[in-house]
């Protein structure tokens, strides 16, 4: 039995129903334009690293994984017109249709837009699919897609040793 080293730090105990940590990235106006791709016209000001640094509180987003998300995109400013607010919407709204279906995602997204369009009686369902169907939203959905290898790479590799068992199995009975 190997002896545990007491140099090694030890992990900290989290508390059932704790509120979730913050593990931001502490982006600033001058990351964001270290980041961005050269020749791109899109403004960084500090309004929109607020909007990033609020997107869990605004959406429920992990804000670690958002923010991950934003600066992984950063390819796409300044192609067919996306702007660094349109790709931070674009992320938030995608990350959300993993979770909820796109109306709610929408809404949760562009709240005041809804209320409007809802205290006017009209339908959202078009704004809807017309913003799921734009070059920033589908180039992001495609970007957050997780390849389908390593989405089942677990079942690949229990059927293997489950097929492998079973030939030595049945190898040892002939």
């Amino acid at each position: 039995m190997e002896e545990i080293s007491q140099d090694k730090p030890k992990l900290e105990l989290i508390e059932a129903n704790s509120p979730p940590t913050n593990e931001s990235q502490n982006i600033t106006v001058e990351k964001l334009k270290k980041f961005m791709p050269k020749g791109t016209s899109s403004k960084v000001t500090e309004d929109i690293v607020k909007i990033i640094h609020n997107i869990e509180n605004d959406t429920g987003v992990s804000q670690e994984y958002a923010e991950e998300q934003v600066m992984s995109c950063m390819g796409l400013l300044g192609k067919q017109g996306v702007t660094l607010e349109k790709l931070v919407n674009a992320v938030k709204f995608c990350c959300l249709k993993r979770h909820y279906d796109n109306k709610k995602s929408w809404a949760i997204v562009f709240p005041k837009k809804y209320d409007e369009l809802v205290a006017n009686g009209k339908y959202i369902d078009s704004h809807v699919s017309e913003y799921n169907s734009t070059y920033c939203v589908v180039e992001v959905d495609k970007m957050m897609m997780v390849p389908f290898y390593l989405q089942y790479n677990h079942l690949k590799h229990e059927a293997l040793m489950t097929q492998a068992i079973d030939e030595r199995y049945w190898s040892k009975r002939r």
